[in-house]
């Protein structure tokens, strides 16, 4: 299965899908990176969590992006349009990991 998100970010328009459910190996990788980032600059960070999103990402869809992104090829230019779409692809990640929170974590 996986999670489509529409990209955010007009510089490269399309959709994005992601994993879900995210494998556990991908998720521990995840919840480390996320909890070691602290004091950095914003492209530091950026470029230290790429590595734990790219593998949550199943395929790319996006006008004008990179085939076959890796963390060495991700675009860090423009600026705003890459940590932008960093940040959405963060947020839909936390989104499927929380899951539906309303679910009975027992089911």
């Amino acid at each position: 299965m996986s999670k489509r998100i529409e990209s955010p970010v007009k510089k490269w328009p399309g959709h994005i899908l992601l994993f879900d459910p995210i494998p556990l190996v991908d998720v521990a990788r995840f919840e480390k990176v996320m909890q070691g980032n602290t004091g950095f600059g914003r492209a530091e960070v950026d470029n230290e969590i790429l590595p734990a999103i790219l593998p949550c990402v199943a395929e790319w869809h996006l006008d004008g992006f990179p085939e076959n992104v890796t963390a060495d090829t991700f675009p860090g230019t423009p600026r705003k349009a890459s940590a932008f779409l960093i940040a959405e692809l963060i947020n839909a990640i936390v989104n499927i990991y929380k899951g539906d929170e309303e679910t009975d974590p027992n089911a």
